[in-house]
């Protein structure tokens, strides 16, 4: 799901006047759906299209992607995904004075302890796009 979304995804342009959370619930999401059938990433379960849980990043928000395509976008500025999120969200939330790096590290570290399956090593990826 990572490699389709870093090197395959054609991520469409934001029209003008069109806020950031219209965008990622529509176009951006129906971007995703299209290219994770294509690349065989989705599936099909009781009827209803699964495809992976992601963070995304974009114009001052956090979004949260859902496995059923669900956009959140948390009003805290953070998210957490995954089967370690409800102590990795308490953990950032308690570290919100550390800078961002280091804020994550910090909860991952914390989250590891707790959830046996949170494993270092923790790798950070960042991508771009642009409107």
């Amino acid at each position: 799901m990572g490699q389709v979304l870093e090197h395959c995804l054609q991520v469409p342009k934001r029209r003008a006047r069109e806020t950031p959370h219209h965008y990622m619930v529509t176009h951006f999401i129906e971007a995703v759906r299209t290219e994770f059938r294509k690349q065989g990433v989705s599936s099909m379960e009781q009827n209803k299209e699964k495809g992976g849980q992601f963070l995304v990043g974009y114009a001052d928000h956090l979004f949260s992607i859902n496995s059923d395509f669900h956009v959140g976008d948390m009003r805290d500025g953070f998210d957490c995904i995954g089967s370690g999120a409800a102590v990795a969200l308490g953990a950032m939330k308690a570290l919100e004075d550390l800078p961002p790096k280091q804020r994550i590290e910090r909860s991952l570290e914390i989250t590891a302890y707790y959830q046996a399956d949170v494993l270092e090593p923790f790798r950070f990826k960042s991508m771009a796009f642009t409107d």
